[in-house]
């Protein structure tokens, strides 16, 4: 990875594409590839983050809604992973916290995410934490903002298959603001690009 020409971006469709040369590789589905893994995973899930509520996903189980992954649904490498509010906001405050050594490795940007973060919602970074450490959901989170940057409707393109400028639903368009914020940084935008000043 440090021979490229380019940094390290994720990829749904490259880890999808990962999935199917291990499918070839070893002649078999990847669902019946991954059953150790998932095993391990859970484990890790449960007893080392302590989140009840977060699972590889196997149809079964408490949570509601599951998506149905088939054998043949190639997305299913990309996790797969199924979980709720109050679990992915422990999971956020898990790394904000640092609880586990190895996290601080895996923070580098997180203060940019901050930033971002209290650029579009006029949270300074005490209260921030504050609404994350209460496990607020994101109605909430933007309700209690106060005040949603005036230049956020400067935010614009394409995040999870939605142009963000056309959103209807104010909710969502703050949702997916902030998604779009959080993506250019892992893009490896500057942040005076990002910030719609």
């Amino acid at each position: 990875m440090n021979d490229s020409d380019y940094p390290f971006k994720y990829s749904n469709f490259g880890i999808v594409t990962l999935g199917a040369v291990l499918e070839q590789i070893y002649d078999n589905d990847y669902t019946s590839l991954i059953n150790d893994y998932t095993s391990l995973i859970n484990d890790y899930i449960s007893d080392d983050l302590g989140l009840a509520n977060t699972k590889v996903s196997d149809g079964s189980g408490d949570l509601g809604n599951y998506w149905k992954w088939s054998k043949t649904d190639a997305y299913a490498a990309t996790g797969a992973i199924l979980s709720n509010i109050t679990d992915m906001m422990q999971y956020l405050k898990i790394h904000i916290d640092e609880k586990l050594d190895y996290l601080s490795i895996a923070h580098e940007s997180l203060a940019e995410v901050d930033e971002v973060t209290c650029w579009l919602t006029g949270y300074d970074i005490h209260r921030l934490r504050a609404q994350i450490d209460k496990g607020v959901d994101f109605e909430t989170f933007f309700f209690e903002a106060p005040q949603i940057n005036p230049n956020a409707y400067k935010i614009t393109g394409v995040i999870c298959g939605v142009r963000v400028e056309e959103i209807e639903d104010p909710l969502m368009q703050k949702n997916r603001w902030l998604d779009k914020l959080v993506d250019e940084l892992a893009k490896g935008k500057t942040m005076d690009k990002i910030l719609k000043n």
